[in-house]
């Protein structure tokens, strides 16, 4: 994919970070929107520049089956707002810290109220 393609879909989008996947779906790696900030409105770029080109490795990944404890200790460790889930390699989501809090504290909730 070229940076023309990944323009339109950034901007169809409420994300700001995407992730790169072969054919297959195997997870290679991540964009961010501060990666195209510079380039995304130069239009002679955009069949120049590959995604690949763009790409880097994530902070970390998250594996589909990993413990919660292991989980939250990626988040610690990398100080990522947001880490991608594999699965045999295979891409499957991204989880943010913000919305795993989120559902802790209404399951502490749920569970104080019980």
């Amino acid at each position: 994919m070229h940076l023309g393609e990944l323009v339109k879909i950034v901007a169809e989008s409420k994300r700001n970070i995407f992730p790169v996947v072969d054919k297959n779906n195997l997870f290679l790696g991540i964009v961010t929107l501060d990666d195209i900030r510079k380039v995304m409105f130069d239009h002679s770029l955009y069949k120049k520049i590959k995604v690949e080109d763009l790409m880097h490795e994530p902070m970390g990944t998250i594996s589909l089956h990993e413990s919660m404890d292991k989980v939250m200790s990626k988040f610690r460790t990398t100080g990522a707002w947001n880490l991608a889930v594999t699965c045999h390699g295979e891409y499957i989501g991204f989880i943010s810290k913000s919305k795993l809090f989120s559902k802790y504290r209404l399951k502490l909730v749920e569970f104080s109220e019980e």
